[in-house]
């Protein structure tokens, strides 16, 4: 396993972005973005799990950004776009949907779902963690998710809570489009059933399943951490690459 840690430039965010690459002794031209959660970076998933090994087992390239606390809708261009055609032209991977995908955990399996159904053309599969979808429990004011975190935050990020369901922050508005253009990916959800975003996640999958999308929900014992999710990430891979 080879380990690169770079710094990628970036036009549509005026600056560059640490990024840091792994690839596999034989790479079998997969390749997944993992994308960290609220108060991490890029070397969340590497320092909580054993995503190498599986890594270096199926012969998939990884490809872990920093990309700071803003449930990844201010980095989605950077990620959709210059960061795959990056990947193919200094890594040599495929930026099609058939062998590139996206996994997240918590922030990172919301900003999954944003990303991968926003580029659906270039994320064929996409996988989340103990996802926060927060934007409905925003919307609604639900207490459970508000009540004691920082609303001026939420509000720094999501903006006017009024109009966010069905909005440009709201990846259920992309999974729509895509669905309809014929072109969304395949989705699979693992939360803990004791996680606090358990009833979140069951809410989207449910919707999910409404739009039409095949969409994999794992409940999975345990609470929002990497011990409830570690035990699924060799499942996730062969789903990944099969």
């Amino acid at each position: 396993m080879k380990i690169y840690e770079i710094f990628v430039p970036s036009k549509c965010l005026e600056r560059d972005v640490p990024v840091n690459i792994f690839v596999p002794d034989a790479p079998s031209g997969k390749w997944l973005l993992l994308l960290h959660g609220y108060g991490s970076d890029r070397n969340e998933w590497i320092k909580k799990s054993n995503i190498i090994e599986f890594a270096q087992e199926y012969g998939v390239v990884l490809c872990a950004p920093s990309c700071g606390n803003n449930y990844y809708l201010d980095v989605a261009c950077f990620l959709g776009e210059e960061l795959p055609s990056f990947m193919r032209k200094y890594f040599s991977v495929p930026i099609d949907r058939d062998n590139a995908s996206v996994a997240g955990s918590s922030m990172g399996g919301f900003g999954a779902v944003l990303l991968g159904s926003r580029y659906s053309n270039v994320y064929g599969k996409i996988v989340s963690f103990g996802g926060a979808f927060i934007i409905h429990d925003i919307a609604i004011g639900n207490p459970a998710i508000v009540r004691g975190a920082d609303i001026n935050y939420f509000r720094q990020v999501f903006g006017d809570f009024s109009t966010l369901e069905g909005s440009e922050r709201d990846p259920l508005s992309y999974v729509e489009k895509a669905v309809q253009t014929s072109c969304m990916g395949d989705i699979w959800l693992a939360c803990g059933t004791n996680d606090v975003l358990y009833r979140s996640n069951t809410w989207l999958y449910e919707n999910l399943k409404r739009m039409g999308v095949s969409v994999d929900f794992l409940s999975v014992p345990g609470v929002h951490s990497w011990s409830a999710w570690v035990p699924y990430l060799k499942e996730m891979m062969e789903w990944l690459v099969s």
